[in-house]
């Protein structure tokens, strides 16, 4: 369901005016494309990782929502690993991006370079669902994000999870109880 949040959340800021890029980097299963119906994307990530467009601005596809773009995503490769040159011009891209708000859709399938990501200065949104799994793997990656930080900032750790501003959205709950799980 993250790329439906993705979605929605982007629509819904884009309906109050600001301009809003939405990204798709899900290496596994690249699917926002076909969410708003777009037959006929500019080529995306995966012609920017192919060295076939310089920039990610040259590829903002127009989604037909009044002030929302899409950048699509890379051809779906289960397992696949981002080269860490790769991983850092997508970032600079990512930085780059014109847009007031700009919205990245990760799959699972890169979960190693979630760390990457979720660590440039933004709002971070971790969407989990309320099965146990789904919680303990949201629990482990914000615990693997901690000792990121113990590691590159050592001393500084502490200074660095306090600015740290992030949510966490509850997606598929059906009951109070799978809700509260969340909010543990």
């Amino acid at each position: 369901g993250k790329s439906i949040v993705a979605s929605n959340l982007a629509v819904a800021i884009a309906g109050l005016g600001p301009q809003v890029v939405l990204v798709d980097l899900d290496l596994g299963a690249a699917r926002l494309q076909s969410l708003f119906g777009i037959k006929r994307p500019l080529p995306g990530v995966q012609a920017f990782l192919d060295h076939e467009i310089e920039t990610l601005e040259s590829s903002l596809t127009s989604t037909g929502i009044r002030n929302l773009h899409l950048v699509t995503g890379a051809t779906p490769a289960p397992g696949r690993a981002l080269p860490a040159a790769d991983k850092q011009a997508l970032i600079t891209e990512l930085g780059q991006l014109d847009g007031d708000v700009v919205i990245v859709d990760l799959g699972a399938e890169n979960r190693d370079d979630f760390y990457d990501y979720f660590s440039r200065r933004a709002l971070r949104v971790l969407v989990s669902g309320p099965e146990p799994a789904a919680i303990e793997t949201s629990f482990a990656f914000l615990s693997g994000a901690a000792r990121r930080a113990e590691t590159l900032y050592g001393e500084g750790a502490r200074e660095a999870l306090a600015r740290f501003r992030g949510r966490l959205v509850g997606n598929n709950t059906r009951a109070p109880e799978e809700a509260e799980s969340g909010h543990a």
